[in-house]
């Protein structure tokens, strides 16, 4: 989408994750746009999901290539994110352009009480089709936002030693939602098949956290610009 921008490494993350597909492939973020279309009551005659995705990609990029250059904490939630609050305007008929003075999604520990509480609902309300992962992601967010909690927990099962923090929060926020048949017995290893299946579980509760972060701060952004437009017609 062009040369010689300051577009950073997690920017074209999201990019790379908009773009992709081709050769007659439905990518990921095609197949996103198609469920959010069809929920909106859009039919593919009025906003085929391709033309959506194209368009964001380059809204999105107009915006991140624009200096400084932004970091951006979870790409592929962050353009999800993007993909649902774009078709949320067609819906109302409304511009469709990202606004140039949109923030980065930021870490909810910066965003205070009042945010963790609304990340919290946002998750509640995603859960519906799947309670074990609202329990999980709950409990990830928990173990995320007051590590303090898991000092009591120090008996459940844990990855092996050079795993990350997050991955440590999963097989606690795992097995706390009951998802007990991930683990292996005490002392004994885990083979390939259970690793897998154990690592789409995580990458499951992980995505859950940070779509409702992101969609949070999207939110949050929303209302400050239109206070702002608000204020400034008084």
């Amino acid at each position: 989408m062009g040369e010689g921008t300051a577009l950073s490494s997690s920017g074209q993350a999201a990019i790379d994750w908009l773009s992709e597909g081709g050769s007659g492939k439905t990518s990921a973020a095609e197949m996103y746009a198609h469920g959010l279309l069809k929920k909106a009551g859009i039919t593919a005659a009025q906003e085929p999901a391709q033309d959506v995705v194209q368009e964001v990609a380059i809204n999105l990029w107009t915006y991140l290539t624009k200096p400084p250059p932004k970091e951006l904490d979870t790409p592929v939630a962050y353009a999800r994110t993007a993909l649902h609050n774009h078709i949320s305007k067609i819906k109302r008929g409304q511009t469709t352009e990202l606004p140039e003075d949109l923030e980065q999604v930021a870490t909810s520990s910066d965003r205070g009480k009042n945010f963790e509480l609304l990340v919290r609902s946002k998750l509640e309300s995603l859960g519906r089709e799947d309670p074990w992962l609202t329990s999980a992601a709950l409990s990830y967010y928990t173990l995320l936002m007051h590590p303090e909690c898991a000092e009591n927990l120090s008996e459940l099962p844990s990855p092996a030693a050079g795993s990350t923090e997050a991955q440590a929060r999963c097989w606690t926020a795992l097995w706390i939602s009951g998802q007990r048949e991930l683990f292996p017995p005490r002392g004994a290893g885990s083979d390939p098949a259970l690793r897998r299946k154990r690592a789409r579980y995580i990458a499951q509760v992980i995505q859950r956290v940070e779509e409702a972060r992101a969609a949070v701060a999207f939110s949050q952004q929303a209302k400050t610009l239109q206070t702002q437009k608000g204020a400034a017609h008084a």
